[in-house]
């Protein structure tokens, strides 16, 4: 009887009659000797069974039939920094479909096309959709975890070389980010060019600022959100 899989889904074929079997195409059953193997169809495909008794000899034959899988699509590789979020997309959405990601712990909700992922490390996530008719699709996507920007919250700029400026550590892997400082007032006093090429010297327009309390923000569209918070110039 003719039947429909999903492509590349193992069915058994099951023949009958007696006497020796040979099934053809050969190259595309598991034993063509045999009266029920195994093959797994990439395509539509009629198999033919040549049924030998004596000198009789009978031929039938069988279709399987081929449903295509569904398409999936989990998207580009993504970075983030250490301690962030980031949303995951299964492109190409079909509604009435079923779409589930893996690994579990790491996902707000693993069973919908768009979860929000919070690797605490590098993670490869897959997605399997499921059609309609069964068939599945799987597709993985790459979350790297670049270690976050670490900082004191104050610097020394009294020349001594120790604390001269406000090191940022690992800010160099977010070449777009952009440091400023602010007083109390809201004045900008700092704006780093892209990536932090220059750490701030706790100066403003080449005169040093007095000791006192002043504020930060960090841009980056690496970052969930900017970084913002005080810095202490002590002398």
């Amino acid at each position: 009887m003719d039947d429909t899989v999903c492509i590349d889904t193992p069915i058994l074929l099951d023949g009958a009659g007696g006497g020796d079997y040979l099934w053809s195409p050969g190259t595309l059953v598991s034993d063509s000797t045999i009266a029920d193997p195994e093959v797994v169809p990439s395509d539509t495909t009629t198999y033919y069974l040549t049924v030998t008794i004596g000198t009789c000899v009978d031929v039938d034959s069988v279709t399987i039939y081929t449903y295509q899988n569904p398409p999936v699509d989990a998207g580009a590789d993504l970075q983030i920094p250490e301690g962030s979020s980031v949303g995951l997309n299964a492109n190409g959405v079909v509604t009435d479909w079923t779409y589930t990601w893996t690994p579990t712990e790491f996902l707000d909700n693993p069973d919908v096309t768009n979860p929000t992922a919070s690797p605490d490390e590098t993670t490869t996530f897959f997605v399997t959709v499921t059609d309609d008719n069964g068939c599945t699709a799987s597709d993985s996507v790459v979350v790297e975890v670049i270690p976050g920007i670490k900082f004191p919250d104050g610097i020394t700029p009294n020349g001594d070389g120790i604390n001269d400026t406000w090191i940022i550590d690992n800010i160099q892997l977010f070449n777009d980010a952009i440091v400023e400082v602010y007083n109390r007032w809201g004045q900008m006093l700092f704006q780093s060019a892209p990536g932090y090429p220059v750490p701030w010297d706790g100066r403003f327009n080449g005169e040093d600022l007095p000791v006192g309390t002043y504020y930060y923000v960090i841009y980056s569209a690496n970052f969930e959100d900017p970084f913002t918070g005080p810095i202490t110039i002590v002398r």
